[in-house]
């Protein structure tokens, strides 16, 4: 089994390979480092320049082995022999292709996205895999790890998924569900505030938001089968899973990518926009 790092020659290159390198000792995972030249995209037809193609394929092939040697030494100083691959293309499609097609690739990591088409190509890769994906925004060793949790089958696997992360690296879980702010709903209809009953209405509302969010974090707990602690957050999502990530070493969600919803929800395309807190998304 492999896990396969993306590498185009940033500054996270070295964070994600060393998260690489530290999971596949405890995975007993190889490591598989791969850079994909993009000189296709700089065709004739687009830069009206002929040449311009060749030239680019040359520059890009020569930093593409730089890359791969500079990983390869990485992985002799931290113990793990890397393998290397350059691959010729689009790099999300090159990238969700080369996994799809080999079965061994158990794990993508990659270095968090420092621009809105980095975010896009990473949004790509994710929803077009059927493996996790890890996204590195700082160095850490493993040790406590948070997963979002709602009723979706995605998040069951998402925490599927941690149980089996945990119990390779001895980390521990916290289960997180958050529920809306009731009042801040209710005030969007200006006029039903002022109903004498509104007061009891908020509360029978956050008693069921509260019910319902335990009932998931229950359910959850009893489908793991490990050990792990539950919190409840009041408010927005993506903004209440960052603050409370930011006290883990990893947060993970559940992502679907069926064809019929080839798009990534709007809790989780917020996260994969932070760069405070590392990520794991479960398909």
């Amino acid at each position: 089994m492999k896990i396969l790092v993306p590498l185009d020659g940033s500054t996270t290159d070295h964070l994600a390979l060393t998260t690489a390198v530290h999971l596949s000792k405890k995975l007993r995972y190889y490591v598989m480092a791969m850079f994909v030249n993009i000189a296709g995209e700089y065709s004739p037809e687009l830069t009206r320049y002929g040449s311009i193609k060749a030239m680019v394929d040359t520059e890009l092939q020569k930093k593409g082995q730089t890359v791969l040697d500079s990983a390869f030494s990485t992985g002799k100083t931290l113990g793990c022999q890397i393998e290397g691959i350059i691959s010729y293309g689009v790099a999300d499609t090159e990238i969700v292709d080369y996994v799809n097609e080999h079965g061994v690739v158990k794990l993508v990591v990659m270095g968090g996205p420092s621009s809105e088409i980095g975010v896009e190509i990473c949004k790509n890769i994710i929803i077009g895999l059927r493996v996790p994906v890890f996204i590195v925004n700082k160095e850490t060793e493993i040790k406590n790890i948070l997963v979002a949790v709602n009723n979706s089958e995605s998040s069951r696997r998402a925490a599927a998924y941690a149980a089996l992360l945990s119990a390779k690296t001895s980390a521990d879980i916290t289960l997180i569900n958050v529920i809306p702010n009731t009042a801040t709903i209710l005030m969007n209809y200006g006029y039903f505030s002022e109903a004498p009953s509104m007061e009891k209405r908020i509360a029978q509302l956050e008693q069921y938001f509260s019910d319902r969010a335990s009932g998931t974090l229950s359910a959850t707990l009893k489908g793991i089968n490990v050990p792990a602690q539950c919190i409840i957050r009041e408010g927005d999502a993506p903004y209440e899973l960052i603050r409370a990530a930011s006290e883990f070493d990893l947060l993970v969600l559940g992502v679907s990518n069926s064809s019929e919803t080839y798009k990534m929800g709007n809790v989780s395309s917020k996260i994969l926009r932070n760069k405070q807190v590392n990520i794991l998304c479960v398909q």
